[in-house]
């Protein structure tokens, strides 16, 4: 697309998105308009969800409390590893000898 025609499009779906009736469901939807906490809130609320319905619930919970601590430490060693090699590519480069003149 070019930089003339962007304009062309965006401002159609502008005009078709921004018209006072999705305005206000977007703010009732987040609780803004009327206030409402309770909206966001209630996304937020462990009991609304449904329980684990498994005999070995405790066991389960563990399981995937264990999950989590491995996902996460997972997570950590990567962004250590990565970090690590860019200061060896770094390190490397600077090792690199100069031209003899």
């Amino acid at each position: 697309m070019a930089k003339r025609n962007f304009f062309l499009v965006f401002w159609k779906a502008w005009e078709s998105t921004f018209q006072p009736p999705l305005i206000k469901k977007a703010f009732e939807a987040t609780g803004l308009s009327p206030p409402n906490p309770d909206v966001i809130l209630d996304r937020f609320d462990p009991d609304s969800s449904e329980p684990i319905k498994d005999p070995n619930e405790k066991r389960t919970q563990h399981l995937n409390q264990a999950l989590y601590h491995l996902y996460c430490y997972a997570e950590i060693n990567e962004h250590a590893t990565n970090k690590l090699e860019q200061a060896l590519a770094i390190k490397n480069k600077r090792k690199k000898p100069g031209k003899i003149l």
